[in-house]
């Protein structure tokens, strides 16, 4: 895959920030929630969602045998209109980078199928 398919969910935020874009800060330890995403053994991969100026923001820390990314959620990265925008734009980049690894790829995949499902809970209150 060559491109994070939820990208159309990130919200650029570099005009609005200007030339400090690079160095705005980003949310800390506590600041954010971390949401599994796959674990085995000393590999994994989490997602990081929080808010930064009222807005969603989106991390990532993955842990494989080859390769490690780790960055904290901040506006620096983009901003989404909600939690589960953020969170579907996170799995998005997992399969664009991580797609070669089954497990990985595996998990990623059940987790969209979870987010983009329509709950039961979400008809009855729209009557």
């Amino acid at each position: 895959m060559d491109r994070n398919v939820f990208e159309h969910l990130k919200i650029d935020t570099h005009k609005e920030l200007g030339d400090r874009w690079m160095d705005y800060p980003v949310l800390q330890q506590g600041e954010f929630e971390s949401v599994s995403v796959w674990v085995d053994y000393r590999e994994d991969a989490t997602i990081l969602i929080g808010q930064q100026g009222g807005a969603w923001v989106c991390g990532m820390i993955i842990r494989t045998r080859v390769q490690h990314t780790s960055f904290n959620p901040g506006l620096k990265w983009g901003k989404f209109a909600s939690r589960t925008d953020a969170i579907l734009w996170g799995l998005g980049y997992i399969l664009r980078y991580y797609s070669y690894m089954s497990p990985l790829k595996k998990a990623a995949l059940e987790m969209i199928e979870k987010y983009r499902q329509p709950s039961l809970f979400d008809i009855w209150d729209e009557h």
